[in-house]
């Protein structure tokens, strides 16, 4: 594992391959540093959801310890694997002091179409929404509550529906448009 970093393309690719069939811990990190390049981003996202759930519980366990761009590859890695242990990191990386972290991590709920993350992501909108320089989030929340509502049940939509609509009262103009965007998308 302490080979991969600063290797050429091939090497790295080939590392990665091999570092995905061995599994385990050390292996799981590796991969994930090894995102961090561009040209290996995607082999390595694709090796980490082949890990499953033992890739899940380490990097987890780093989380701490990853800086915010790592942390960012972690949440759409977890949005793949989608395991019990990405799910409950995901929900908390909703309040990650990084933007691009918390935008990662929405994005990825809403990609498991994770109802129970949908009052925290309105949350997020109702905190986002009066900021113009957090636009990308409100967005990408509005964007994943809509694949949410979209595809569950009746009553998936309906919670979401209140909820939404519970906080619009002295809420921002843009909490009060992103809830009339999502209201229209996913009805009532």
């Amino acid at each position: 594992a302490e080979y991969l970093p600063g290797s050429d393309l091939a090497s790295g690719m080939v590392a990665i391959q091999f570092l995905g069939i061995v599994g385990g811990d050390r292996a799981a990190r590796a991969i994930l540093e090894a995102a961090r390049d561009e040209a290996l981003a995607e082999l390595a996202l694709r090796a980490l959801e082949e890990l499953g759930s033992a890739a899940e519980e380490a990097l987890d366990a780093s989380w701490t310890g990853l800086d915010a761009a790592l942390r960012g590859v972690l949440c759409r890695s977890f949005g793949a694997t989608g395991g019990d242990v990405a799910r409950r990191r995901l929900r908390l990386a909703l309040d990650d002091g990084d933007g691009a972290t918390r935008i990662a991590a929405i994005e990825a709920l809403g990609r498991l179409r994770c109802a129970d993350a949908g009052a925290a992501i309105v949350r997020r909108i109702e905190l986002a929404a009066p900021d113009p320089e957090t636009a990308d989030e409100t967005r990408a929340a509005i964007e994943a509550l809509a694949a949410i509502g979209a595809e569950g049940p009746e009553e998936t939509r309906t919670a979401l529906v209140e909820d939404l609509m519970g906080r619009v009262e002295g809420a921002s103009e843009g909490y009060r448009q992103a809830t009339a965007t999502l209201v229209g998308r996913i009805g009532r």
